[in-house]
């Protein structure tokens, strides 16, 4: 089995479906959001990304990076970012796998994340405007 098809098969193991883009990515559906997996083939590496989770009103770039700066400080295991372009917000984990069940419990945790991880931004936004 290659490392895609074990990926596919950890998400179906979890009851997420994964539909494959035409450029070979594979994306998952997560609370109403759809998050790309990113991985590289024989490399036990894999990265879950939760894309563009928030746009930034102009003249709102610098509240936008020292909220990436508080969430990063406040929680584990993800990093939250402002893409190149400093108008959206994008957030990814990524973590190594020893094995099968090691990439389950890395996926499970990863999106239990990445399903708060909008929540706890949009939380401090709001202490920041107020």
């Amino acid at each position: 089995m290659n490392t895609k098809e074990m990926v596919v098969q950890v998400f179906d193991e979890l009851g997420y479906k994964v539909q494959e883009q035409n450029n070979g990515s594979l994306v998952v559906s997560y609370q109403m959001k759809e998050m790309l997996v990113l991985m590289e083939e024989d490399s036990n590496y894999m990265l879950l990304m939760l894309p563009v989770f928030h746009e930034i009103k102009e003249g709102e770039e610098t509240i936008a990076l020292a909220l990436c700066n508080r969430v990063n400080r406040e929680m584990k295991l993800v990093k939250v970012y402002v893409d190149q372009t400093a108008e959206t917000v994008t957030a990814v984990c990524e973590f190594y796998y020893t094995d099968k069940g090691s990439l389950k419990n890395n996926v499970d945790m990863s999106l239990q994340i990445l399903g708060l991880v909008r929540t706890i931004y949009r939380n401090m936004e709001m202490e920041c405007v107020n």
